[in-house]
C-alpha cells in the first residue's frame, strides 16, 4: 500500500511541475495585458520611457508599448531595451506586470 500511495505521489508531482512550468505567453501592449486574467505568466520585451521609484529598490518602469513594470530591481533606467518575464497582477482596478526576472536586451 505505502509504495502505491508514493508512486501516486510522484506522479502528482510531475503533473503538477508541468502544469506551472508553462511558457509564458509573449505580449506586446496593453491591449494584450487586459485579455489576460491575474496570475499568468508573460514575455514582454520594449524600451524604458518612465522610471520611477517606489521605495526602497522597488520601482515601476513604463515601457513604449504602455505597460507598467512592476519591480524590486535596479541597474536600469530610461532608454533601456529590457526583457522581462513576470506574472499579470492588478492594482486600482489596472493591470501591471510583477516581475520574476528582467535582463538588458542589447
Amino acid at each position: 500500500m505505502r509504495r502505491f500511495a508514493f508512486v501516486a505521489a510522484i506522479i502528482g508531482m510531475f503533473f503538477l511541475f508541468l502544469f506551472f512550468e508553462a511558457k509564458p505567453t509573449e505580449i506586446r501592449g496593453i491591449e494584450d495585458l487586459n485579455k489576460l486574467e491575474v496570475n499568468k505568466k508573460v514575455l514582454i520585451f520594449g524600451e524604458i520611457v518612465e522610471a520611477r521609484v517606489i521605495y526602497g529598490r522597488t520601482r515601476i518602469f513604463i515601457l513604449d508599448n504602455g505597460i507598467e513594470i512592476l519591480c524590486e530591481c535596479y541597474g536600469f533606467s530610461e532608454g533601456d531595451l529590457i526583457e522581462v518575464e513576470g506574472v499579470v497582477s492588478e492594482f486600482e482596478g489596472k493591470k501591471q506586470v510583477e516581475v520574476l526576472s528582467i535582463a538588458g536586451v542589447g
